[in-house]
């Protein structure tokens, strides 16, 4: 059991740093595929196999380049974080896998959310899609339909191809589908609270709110 919870934190750390690289690739407009290998955004050096090791790689680097000392952004570290603790909550049924799949989701648009403060609609209706066939094995029926409702509102008013203002409120319904009604307000608390936090530390003018939404999401799911 152990070993499995190992290779199961393994594998979400990689997963983590695997979407960190993509994502940046993607703002960046570079291709996801070239260089297959990782390298540095500011040196443009191709990474050694002892640096891309998910968050053991950070804190021995210290958040650095080995050549041109190019600060690595945190939010890299938390992301391999995240995905590392959304692992333990792994266990080979379909609901849980599903929250695995939901929870990489979020931290896809999270990634998205804090660098550049967008995100594609195609990505949250895919959100939508899976929370919706996950909600269908959960018993949160009558959360759901309400919460189902007010998301496929939400698509109606607002343009179809959009880099959205509003995907805060397609996630925190899209959770409220799986979650239900209780489970989802102590998303929106543990999210405001930590929200509230980071504002007053970073003295930010804006601060994006989905990552504060998926942190609250993999707390309630740990601890349900």
């Amino acid at each position: 059991m152990q070993l499995l919870i190992i290779y199961c934190v393994i594998f979400g750390t990689t997963v983590g740093s695997f979407l960190t690289a993509v994502v940046s690739r993607q703002i960046t407009g570079g291709s996801i595929l070239r260089p297959a290998r990782s390298h540095c955004d500011q040196c443009s050096r191709q990474l050694a196999w002892f640096e891309l090791i998910p968050i053991i790689s950070f804190i021995v680097l210290r958040g650095r380049c080995r050549t041109c000392l190019h600060s690595i952004p945190y939010h890299v570290l938390l992301a391999e974080v995240f995905a590392g603790c959304l692992m333990l909550n792994f266990k080979p049924d379909f609901h849980h896998i599903c929250f695995i799949v939901i929870g990489f989701l979020l931290l896809y648009l999270s990634l998205w959310d804090w660098q550049i403060q967008q995100v594609a609609s195609w990505t949250l209706r895919l959100l939508g899609i899976v929370c919706c066939l996950t909600a269908i094995s959960s018993s949160h029926q009558v959360s759901f339909w309400v919460f189902l409702i007010i998301w496929l509102a939400n698509q109606f008013v607002t343009k179809q191809n959009r880099f959205i203002g509003l995907a805060d409120i397609d996630v925190f319904c899209c959770l409220g589908m799986v979650l239900g009604l209780l489970n989802v307000t102590w998303v929106l608390l543990i999210a405001s609270c930590l929200a509230i936090i980071v504002q007053l530390a970073m003295d930010r003018h804006q601060l994006a709110f989905l990552p504060f939404l998926s942190v609250g999401f993999l707390v309630v799911i740990l601890t349900m």
